[in-house]
């Protein structure tokens, strides 16, 4: 189970994982609406999820150091996940996953994802 929390107000956007030491493996941050992300003051790497308004995968960005940029190109939120963490949990482009569409778009704070495959 992957258990995500929605960034979905300007200030949770804002801060998303900065500060933090780590992200744990069966956790993730869902940031809505979001194109695009930075790890600038990052202390740990970490994947990014883009995912477009209809659930479908657009791009994954996998162990993103500090300092770096990542762009999800038609994506509209993007899930941090810690490093390895698309592939643990069975993230690839062109995979769909309703669940984390209708999350997003109901902003909802928190989700249980049971399993990654086959949403």
């Amino acid at each position: 189970m992957l258990k995500i929390t929605v960034a979905a107000t300007f200030a949770d956007r804002s801060r998303g994982l900065l500060g933090r030491a780590s992200l744990e493996p069966d956790h993730g941050l869902l940031i809505v609406p979001c194109s695009s992300i930075h790890t600038m003051f990052m202390r740990f790497p970490i994947d990014a999820v883009f995912v477009d308004k209809s659930g479908l995968i657009t791009s994954v960005a996998v162990h993103l150091r500090a300092w770096r940029v990542a762009v999800g190109g038609r994506g509209n939120s993007c899930l941090e996940l810690a490093a390895n963490g698309a592939a643990r949990h069975g993230f690839k482009v062109g995979d769909r996953h309703a669940q984390l569409a209708r999350a997003a778009l109901a902003e909802r704070r928190t989700i249980d994802l049971f399993s990654a495959a086959g949403q």
